[in-house]
């Protein structure tokens, strides 16, 4: 099991490069084909959707939470 809280990619010619991070230092990095990682971006996207519907919750992005606390300051 790898438990991560940031990501990075990288798109090269022929593949993405997505690492995966612990606060701030990389535990793993995953290289995919362009049809496996717009498959695996699409079922995450739809199991997240299908648990804020179940939930009745919407899940902050990171952008969204720093969006909310520079309107605090």
């Amino acid at each position: 099991m790898i438990y991560f809280n940031g990501f990075g990619i990288a798109v090269g010619t022929a593949d993405f490069t997505i690492s995966l991070q612990r606060h701030g230092e990389v535990v793993a990095t995953l290289s995919a084909s362009y049809t496996v990682a717009k498959t695996f971006a699409a079922s995450l996207t739809e199991a997240m959707r299908q648990f804020e519907h179940q939930t009745a919750h919407e899940i902050m992005t990171v952008q969204d939470i720093n969006k909310a606390l520079s309107k605090s300051k």
